[in-house]
């Protein structure tokens, strides 16, 4: 088993990309481990909409940074990127990380 409580996300680069993802984004923290395949996860969670996205992710030279690559955000916060016109309006997302899949009860607090 792993301890959740050891798991911690500490940074996110870059911090911010494109509605449509693809932005490949490196979290540095301290406890990630692939305990089996696709059990190490990115988790995106829109904060206004509490939605959601699980993506994999990879371990670099140490287990105090990983890789995952930034999904399209979930259409709600297009749809109110879009309302928003031309002013400058932000939709932020919370980093986690996951051991096991993105399950309830697996994901770490976010990073800033």
């Amino acid at each position: 088993l792993y301890d959740l409580a050891a798991v911690a996300v500490d940074s996110v680069v870059p911090p911010g990309g494109p509605t449509t993802g693809g932005t490949v984004v490196t979290v540095s923290g301290d406890g990630f481990a692939a305990y089996g395949d696709s059990l190490l996860c990115c988790v995106f969670e829109d904060v206004s909409s509490g939605d959601h996205t699980v993506v994999e992710a990879e371990v670099l030279d140490n287990p105090l940074r990983l890789v995952c690559e930034a999904p399209e955000a979930p259409a709600a916060a297009r749809r109110r990127l879009h309302a928003a016109g031309r002013r400058l309006s932000l939709t932020e997302f919370a980093v986690k990380v996951s051991l096991n899949g993105g399950a309830p009860g697996t994901v770490s607090a976010s990073g800033s």
